[in-house]
């Protein structure tokens, strides 16, 4: 499992939401390119960058300076999202130097569209399950659609992804911990490999997702606690070796 640090972007800032609020952001960096540095130079193995406003468009707004950390750090895996909707979007992004590519919204309005995209694009692409309630939001976690957490997970069982992303939007940078029992589940409905985000507070978290014992959890996104300090990137790294 590894240590994935976020980097949400908006207004060229480098920030953090509470539950998703675009009115709620709290600016950790004027220089999203510094964090990312910082991130590197601690030991980080791959950096998750969101463009907030992005996914509010329903357009990449921030791909130049996306573009920049990615051709910064030729060496480093970086995975994108946020307002990517077709497929000239995830062709740009993958030409730019991006490792992965995130699919939330489109993967919910479009699902054939996204799994045959997979195909074409093996273990390229990410679909980001993002829940609230039990219920698939998309839009910047605007809107909900009606469709369930199982029933998505189950459409893209056989699609060629790079991973499943899951995030629980209740817990997403509000410091609470972890909700366990929920990641339990969402592990038994998918044998993608799958990341964890939200909720993440202090290393005892990382131990508690290494207690599961869950042979596909890949990495765990990590965003508020590592910029207010209650997790110490080279501290936590030390755990998983």
């Amino acid at each position: 499992m590894i240590i994935i640090p976020a980097i949400d972007l908006k207004d060229g800032k480098c920030v953090r939401l509470r539950q998703g609020r675009m009115g709620d952001p709290t600016i950790f960096s004027e220089d999203p390119l510094e964090m990312a540095e910082k991130w590197v130079r601690l030991g980080g193995e791959r950096l998750h960058i969101v463009d907030l406003d992005g996914a509010k468009e329903g357009r990449p707004v921030h791909s130049a300076l996306i573009t920049r950390i990615a051709q910064a750090y030729p060496h480093m895996a970086i995975q994108v999202g946020g307002g990517i909707r077709n497929e000239a979007t995830v062709k740009a992004y993958c030409e730019q130097g991006v490792s992965f590519v995130i699919v939330g919204t489109w993967a919910v309005r479009e699902p054939e569209e996204v799994k045959a995209l997979s195909r074409k694009y093996p273990k390229r692409l990410m679909v980001s399950c993002d829940v609230r309630a039990g219920v698939v939001a998309l839009s910047g976690w605007m809107e909900e659609s009606s469709l369930g957490t199982q029933t998505f997970l189950k459409f893209f069982e056989d699609a060629e992804l790079a991973s499943l992303i899951y995030t629980d939007i209740m817990r997403d940078g509000m410091a609470t911990g972890v909700h366990i029992e929920g990641i339990r589940m969402i592990a038994s409905q998918t044998k993608l490999p799958l990341i964890i985000a939200g909720g993440v507070h202090t290393s005892s978290d990382i131990q508690k997702l290494l207690a599961l014992n869950i042979p596909h959890l890949e990495g765990v996104i990590v965003g508020r606690a590592l910029y207010e300090g209650s997790i110490d990137l080279a501290e936590v790294l030390k755990i998983l070796c």
